[in-house]
């Protein structure tokens, strides 16, 4: 396994990537629907799968001694570290974003802990939907993507709008500051535990789908 994460990161990852993670300086403009900036994370899966479609990835991976379940969790690692770089990145411009803009955002969602929970989710959705819409061709990769970026689209709107215009859901989940950490922290921890249980259960069902495939 260490060794195909290994061929992930040498053969699969593009030199592009690191530039798609500096979305994360978004979040230092003022006022704006800060969700849109971890959005983009699409640009570098949809990169990472293309390639990979081109130079015949799949199936150069799939000819060598390994599982092929093991392949499929090689690249869900993949997926899952570059959503979470994208998450390391974005933390310390939130922080300086909170630091400057003492008014809070006055569009979407403020940058908190609680935002970055929803954020959380909005990965576990767009991953448990493109991964195993994916491998069930080992090919196709538009169809999988859009449907994902549908459901993620409409999961961040509905989120955004409820947070803004529900006066208890903005005075539990979009303050700032420390008296708001016991409202947001167990947000946080729950789209801890959905990316994690969401992504783990996108593998399954996507290995499950590529074993059975006759490549």
């Amino acid at each position: 396994m260490k060794d195909l994460l290994y061929k992930e990161f040498r053969l699969c990852w593009h030199p592009a990537m690191f530039l798609f993670l500096l979305f994360g300086t978004f979040l230092l403009f003022p006022s704006w629907p800060f969700f849109i900036a971890f959005g983009y994370i699409v640009f570098p899966v949809n990169t990472l799968f293309f390639v990979d479609r081109a130079n015949r990835d799949v199936f150069f991976t799939a000819l060598l001694p390994v599982r092929k379940k093991d392949v499929v969790l090689a690249k869900v690692c993949l997926v899952a570290i570059i959503e979470l770089l994208q998450i390391i990145v974005a933390v310390p411009f939130a922080v300086i974003n909170n630091a400057v803009y003492l008014k809070g955002n006055m569009v979407g969602m403020n940058t908190n802990f609680a935002f970055f929970g929803l954020v959380l989710m909005m990965y576990a959705i767009f991953n448990l939907i493109f991964l195993p819409g994916f491998y069930k061709t080992a090919y196709k990769v538009g169809m999988p993507i859009i449907l994902a970026i549908c459901a993620a689209a409409v999961y961040v709107t509905a989120v955004d709008v409820a947070v803004v215009s529900v006066p208890v859901l903005r005075a539990s989940l979009d303050g700032l500051g420390s008296s708001h950490m016991a409202s947001q922290l167990p947000v946080l921890f729950a789209g801890i535990i959905l990316f994690a249980s969401l992504t783990l259960l996108a593998y399954r069902i996507s290995a499950r789908r590529f074993e059975r495939l006759d490549l």
